[in-house]
């Protein structure tokens, strides 16, 4: 198989699948804590363009009735406060999250991040209940690995898509961003938190 015109070792495959089997069961498994023991990397603010609110509130969209997941895209830029995501890249729509398909896709999203000068900087989940805006134990934990792999002092985000909010003229944001507070924990953030690019200048969501 080819990833992006370079093969893929059917050897190094094979033994990523097994660190991915040990993954699983300490994804499953693991602390329930909400803390996130990687550093802190909180961004001011977020922005987020056309492009990638569009492809995360279709990916919802098309499967209305199941959990759907992706990760934002942006800039690898040091020192940054102020994230700015460029693009989102959908992974799946089902009820439970397996790692061994998620690690590879993550494995493959950060090939082509590292060969355009991007990184996985946030994670977005709709939940398959209309009103669940609560972040799920396996979001915490991809967004750590997130921060773990990505560039230091890069910023990292979590949305969950408010189902409630989904609607044709697209008149509200329907992400609903979450930041960490001073003791680590994530707490749903204020309105102003995240903005749509083009309107930054008028102040409006």
């Amino acid at each position: 198989r080819r990833v992006h015109g370079e093969s893929v070792n059917f050897c190094t495959v094979s033994f990523h699948f097994v660190l991915y089997f040990i993954s699983y069961f300490e994804l499953v498994m693991g602390d329930e804590s909400p803390i996130l023991l990687s550093p802190i990397r909180r961004p001011t603010s977020v922005e987020i363009n056309a492009l990638a609110y569009s492809k995360a509130i279709l990916h919802c969209a098309k499967y209305p009735h199941k959990r759907v997941s992706g990760v934002f895209v942006s800039n690898r830029l040091s020192n940054q406060r102020s994230l700015t995501i460029l693009d989102s890249i959908p992974l799946f729509h089902t009820s439970h999250g397996l790692a061994p398909p998620l690690e590879v896709a993550l494995l493959q999203i950060d090939h082509y991040c590292r060969s355009n000068n991007l990184y996985m900087s946030g994670y977005y989940q709709a939940n398959s209940q209309l009103d669940d805006v609560n972040p799920s134990l396996e979001s915490y934990k991809i967004v750590d690995k997130l921060t773990e792999n990505a560039p230091s002092n890069a910023p990292i985000c979590l949305a969950i898509v408010d189902n409630t909010l989904m609607s044709m003229d697209c008149s509200e944001m329907a992400l609903r961003f979450y930041r960490r507070d001073n003791s680590q924990r994530w707490i749903i953030a204020d309105e102003n938190f995240a903005q749509f690019e083009e309107s930054k200048s008028r102040g409006t969501r």
